[in-house]
């Protein structure tokens, strides 16, 4: 048996933003993420795990968060941010 890479055997992997829970005007709390994943079911899991304030349920449930993957293709310019304006 020829052996064969481990990267090479594992899932396609994308990046997923997720967005848009009600919490986002908290202070203890995640507003947005973007992770690599190869589903959107395990993009949430990562969110949930690195949530804020709000819970991990926020990350799960499709009703309270959206969840895009990006794509590679559009014009140049930053892909993820965070500013907290004092």
């Amino acid at each position: 048996m020829e052996f064969v890479e481990w990267r090479y055997v594992m899932a396609r992997m994308f990046l997923w933003r997720l967005w848009g829970h009600k919490w986002s005007g908290h202070s203890d709390c995640t507003r947005e993420m973007v992770v690599r994943a190869s589903t959107e079911s395990a993009a949430r899991k990562i969110a949930a795990w690195y949530r804020g304030g709000e819970g991990p349920e926020v990350w799960l449930d499709p009703k309270q968060t959206k969840c895009d993957v990006l794509k590679a293709d559009g014009k140049a310019g930053l892909i993820c941010g965070d500013t907290n304006c004092c």
